[in-house]
């Protein structure tokens, strides 16, 4: 049963490290949940506690990163300027380009 459960740990220990990193948000706190209290049922279980809590410290550090990454990045969606007035140029040369075969057919 110990070997289960800081195996489970572990992996949503990892599982909620990679989600930290990708920019999914708040969803990242799942597994980090998950693998925190699974480490502390590890303790309790487990009479050497090394791994155990080696797991619930990387666990916090990755919940203090999801909530640092919360706070301080700003994910923002910023225009592009350039793509917009080429759309615009290409937009105008196309009319022109219709203009002018209008104007050889008649």
């Amino acid at each position: 049963m110990k070997i289960v459960v800081i195996s489970l740990a572990g992996l949503f220990c990892l599982v909620g490290m990679v989600f930290s990193y990708l920019p999914m948000g708040t969803i990242a706190l799942l597994p980090v949940g998950i693998a925190a209290g699974l480490s502390i049922l590890a303790i309790r279980q487990d009479n050497s506690k090394k791994f155990s809590k080696i797991i619930l410290g990387l666990t916090i550090m990755c919940f203090l990163f999801v909530i640092g990454k919360l706070i301080f990045v700003k994910d923002e969606v910023v225009q592009d300027v350039n793509f917009e007035q080429q759309k615009m140029q290409q937009k105008e040369e196309a009319q022109q380009e219709l203009e002018e075969l209008e104007n050889d057919l008649e």
